[in-house]
């Protein structure tokens, strides 16, 4: 799956208020694209191999699981 940003990702030399709002602003439009994009992924793998949502995610969870040994 694709990373969130968070505060810690920005780099920023201001204190203006409305530069902190503006990332935040951004980082929360990023969030909702990278929310839609994993879920597109997750319909995609259940319409593919014709099961369940549920079973879509705990085999993908297990399949990562499996990479990182």
């Amino acid at each position: 799956m694709i990373k969130k940003l968070d505060q810690s990702d920005y780099y920023s030399t201001s204190n203006d208020m409305d530069d902190e709002l503006l990332k935040n602003n951004l980082i929360a439009a990023f969030n909702m694209c990278i929310n839609t994009i994993n879920i597109y992924i997750l319909e995609y793998l259940e319409n593919l191999l014709k099961i369940k949502q549920d079973t879509a995610a705990l085999k993908f969870q297990r399949c990562n699981y499996c990479h990182r040994l």
